[in-house]
């Protein structure tokens, strides 16, 4: 329960118990039957406010509950796919370096293939990998050659076009 619905049914809770105390003072004293009802009907809709408050507040709290399950089951979800999807990129990294293997690619020519699969340009492979631009440009025509591909677009293209 929020602070303002506290404050808001302790207030109320006051005003029962001093119109209470009026009515049961008023009674004592034979006050008229008219100002009796006006008191009693504000001790009967400060309780019906107070019992419509928690109310609320116990459905607002169920609510809150049933998000939170749904957003933790969400989560659970969604570590399961990530663990899947993780499972189906091992394998495809797998897959693809035994691709570089059987076209034999040495270990340097195979970090830049990857490279260039991804997607880097040259000059961010030849960052990544502390060489020159030349270096790589000349890794990846070997690694072209030794594919049997024309370029980068069709490098990449082997180990996709299956996946879609």
């Amino acid at each position: 329960m929020n602070k303002d619905n506290l404050i808001t049914i302790g207030f109320l809770i006051f005003l029962i118990i001093f119109t209470g105390a009026d009515i049961f003072h008023d009674i004592n004293e034979g006050i008229e039957f008219s100002h009796l009802l006006h008191e009693a009907l504000i001790l009967a809709f400060s309780s019906l406010i107070i019992i419509f408050k928690l109310y609320k507040s116990l459905q607002s709290n169920r609510t809150i509950l049933t998000l939170t399950n749904q957003a933790n089951q969400a989560t659970l979800e969604a570590h399961h796919f990530k663990n899947e999807i993780q499972k189906y990129k091992n394998g495809l990294v797998e897959a693809i370096g035994q691709q570089f293997k059987i076209w034999g690619l040495t270990d340097s020519e195979a970090d830049v293939a990857l490279l260039l699969v991804k997607g880097l340009s040259m000059k961010e492979i030849a960052t990544t990998r502390g060489t020159s631009e030349a270096t790589v440009r000349q890794q990846s025509s070997s690694i072209y050659q030794k594919s049997n591909l024309d370029n980068r677009n069709q490098l990449t293209s082997y180990f996709l076009e299956d996946l879609f």
